[in-house]
């Protein structure tokens, strides 16, 4: 299955018009559910969200900052890996911005994890669209995803597998990538394919005075000045939340199109609001939960 990063995490979805309204097509969007940013016609680099085009980064002379190689890179992440592994389950704010088919999507979502077996429960909040939920547990409902949306729509509960061609086409990542030990190790892999290529000379920056949000954070930055085969981002810069280990936030970006120009983001996701073991059950995953509005028909 591939990876967070290597996929082209999407955690949203095109569903087909349900049978019976009378509409063809693709319209029903969840847990990152996809709405234009700026005009759909645009390409992704020339309207980038302005509060993403020109990200805090680490400048040279920054506090507790050390000039590193990709290897002290992968030790420092592979160190925090046991801590998000050994997590049973976590509740979080999820939020995402991710450029998709030349436009920028965004959501922010509640969301429930489980380690194992692995469960997802998604609440999507986006101001624009309805309320929506959807629930992945592996190993139950042949490993598809169940999708309720509010409204006409939620008359029918639909059942997908998480890389659907319909999901695929309008997103970046299945729902199967969602959560921050694949985050993390979807980093790792990138990061150890990369160390490989001797002609990369990528700007490894450790900061141990960073900020995500109201987090004090461990941040990681590797730009690479040279595009070259084999690489897939220009600049990944990743946070560790500092009293906690906890990898909250990955952002990539594409080389900058000029000189001078401030690199494109193409994906964004934030942990937020996090609270670690907090015995989910089964209960927590079930669409006949009655907090749930799946049974709400």
């Amino acid at each position: 299955m591939k990876t967070l990063i290597e996929n082209t995490f999407g955690v949203a979805i095109h569903l087909a018009w349900l049978a019976g309204l009378g509409t063809a097509g693709l319209g029903v969007a969840i847990w990152l559910s996809a709405f234009d940013v700026g005009s759909s016609e645009k390409d992704a680099r020339e309207s980038p969200p302005t509060s993403e085009i020109d990200p805090p980064v680490l400048e040279a002379g920054a506090v507790d900052e050390t000039a590193s190689t990709f290897n002290d890179a992968i030790v420092f992440a592979r160190a925090r890996r046991a801590t998000t592994q050994n997590l049973a389950d976590y509740t979080a704010t999820f939020s995402k911005t991710e450029s998709i088919a030349g436009r920028f999507v965004q959501d922010q979502m509640n969301l429930k994890v489980r380690q194992k077996p692995f469960s997802v429960y998604i609440q999507s909040h986006s101001k624009r669209r309805p309320a929506r939920e959807a629930i992945f547990v592996a190993g139950k409902n042949d490993d598809k995803l169940v999708f309720h949306e509010s409204g006409i729509r939620g008359l029918i509960t639909l059942n997908l597998k998480p890389d659907d061609p319909r999901i695929m086409a309008e997103n970046r990542y299945p729902v199967t990538a969602i959560g921050m030990a694949n985050l993390l190790d979807a980093t790792l892999a990138i990061w150890e394919r990369e160390s490989h290529l001797s002609a990369s000379r990528a700007e490894v920056i450790i900061s141990g005075q960073g900020m995500t949000g109201s987090s004090v954070c461990d941040l990681i930055q590797i730009p690479h000045p040279q595009r070259l085969d084999g690489l897939k981002f220009h600049r990944t810069r990743l946070s560790f939340e500092k009293a906690t280990g906890l990898p909250i936030q990955v952002e990539q970006y594409d080389w900058p199109l000029n000189p001078g120009d401030s690199p494109p983001l193409i994906e964004k996701y934030t942990y937020s609001d996090i609270h670690t073991n907090s015995g989910l059950a089964d209960v927590d995953f079930d669409p006949t939960n009655s907090d749930y509005s799946f049974s709400k028909k």
